[in-house]
């Protein structure tokens, strides 16, 4: 079965791990640009490894797409390290999805490595169905002047758990870390970020939102630690979530470990539900309660998506972001891949 990235306008080199392992049969392997190399480290196939040469600048996005479908239940674990040497830049998208209704265990471990001056905007987009699970880790190894932004959009999901270390190392190394999770039914989050400032004059910023219905639950832990030795640090972190029924629960826990005098760190935590005052002001413009929730919870989510800064990816979450949250099923076919013979049918 032959899969095609669907995302309309988005020009990326793409891959294909069919159930997350590098299959020299079925996996789709982009032809790789000057000073990148991906391959395959261990015989199971279930360790790939990318790397980017020093002074490469990669101008298109490298799009991994797992693409999980078994007749019967499956655990699949999945490696990926990404090394990104001295002075080079790339943007990363990695897509989790499942084409089928089987019950999948996805254990996927990031080990990422930032040299000196280097530059990695990594975005994770989870789609995966209701029966299935996701456990991922994200290690970051940051080194002088390095740069890393995460962007986490988790779409669906019985169970998300994931859980990133970000380490800044060296001077003025910074990490922009941004999350955003769908959840209805007795879908689960659970999300965990530790920043770790280790050297002085590092930066930081994480903001996380949740948007939450039926008998949801989310649980989010953002942690900063600031080392003695990490003066003039600054670190900020922010966390809300969006309460749509009684049933939901939201959990948000930030916690500051701070052991240095001269640094700039805060952060703050809400759970709330969407406010009479702005329905009422939007009903009176002749907007029905329906559409003026639904502009509210798109406002509420944009904060994140608005982060994107690849404009066809960003359009295209977007788009998902609303259809979710008007109880669309977001299936593989009408999302990101697709059969054969189905392919070249866009979605718009």
């Amino acid at each position: 079965m032959t899969f095609y990235c669907k995302i309309k306008d988005l020009d990326a080199y793409l891959v294909t791990l069919p159930n997350g392992l590098f299959d020299a049969k079925s996996t789709q392997v982009f032809a790789p640009p000057q000073g990148v190399h991906f391959a395959s480290v261990n015989k199971d196939a279930s360790h790939v490894s990318l790397s980017i040469d020093a002074n490469s600048q990669v101008e298109k996005p490298i799009q991994i797409i797992n693409i999980f479908h078994q007749e019967h239940n499956q655990n699949n674990t999945q490696r990926i390290s990404i090394h990104v040497a001295a002075n080079a830049t790339i943007t990363i998208i990695h897509c989790d999805e499942t084409f089928d209704d089987q019950a999948h265990q996805i254990q996927t471990e990031i080990d990422i490595v930032l040299e000196p001056n280097a530059i990695l905007h990594y975005y994770h987009l989870q789609n995966i169905n209701n029966k299935s699970v996701s456990l991922s880790t994200v290690t970051v190894n940051q080194q002088e002047n390095s740069h890393f932004f995460s962007h986490t959009i988790s779409f669906n999901g019985q169970s998300i758990n994931k859980v990133q270390t970000i380490e800044l190392n060296a001077l003025y190394s910074e990490a922009t870390v941004y999350g955003l999770c769908l959840l209805d039914g007795m879908q689960r989050s659970d999300h965990t970020v530790l920043l770790q400032h280790w050297s002085p004059s590092t930066r930081s910023l994480q903001n996380f939102k949740g948007i939450l219905d039926n008998s949801a639950q989310m649980n989010f832990k953002g942690h900063i630690l600031v080392d003695a030795a990490a003066q003039k640090t600054e670190a900020f972190q922010h966390s809300k979530s969006l309460i749509l029924s009684d049933k939901a629960k939201a959990r948000l826990e930030p916690f500051l470990e701070i052991y240095a005098d001269d640094v700039k760190c805060s952060h703050g935590a809400t759970v709330g539900q969407i406010h009479d005052e702005e329905l009422f002001y939007l009903k009176s413009r002749g907007i029905s309660e329906k559409q003026a929730k639904s502009m509210l919870m798109d406002a509420f989510s944009n904060e994140i998506v608005q982060h994107i800064t690849i404009p066809a990816l960003r359009t295209y979450a977007e788009n998902l972001v609303r259809r979710r949250l008007s109880g669309d099923v977001l299936s593989c076919e009408l999302c990101a891949l697709a059969p054969e013979n189905t392919a070249h049918n866009e979605t718009n």
